[in-house]
């Protein structure tokens, strides 16, 4: 079963040409943040 998880940062500049790396909370491996991807999952969720 999927887990949702959330956080809250503040950023100063550019958030979307700055890389970034998320938790995967099932395995706990780091992975690139893919922002096209969640973008669309935004969309998809009414939250964008």
């Amino acid at each position: 079963m999927p887990r949702l998880t959330g956080a809250i940062h503040v950023y100063g500049g550019d958030f979307f040409s700055t890389q970034h790396s998320k938790w995967d909370a099932e395995t706990l491996n780091e992975q690139p943040y893919d922002v096209e991807k969640n973008m669309r999952l935004f969309q998809e969720f009414g939250t964008a």
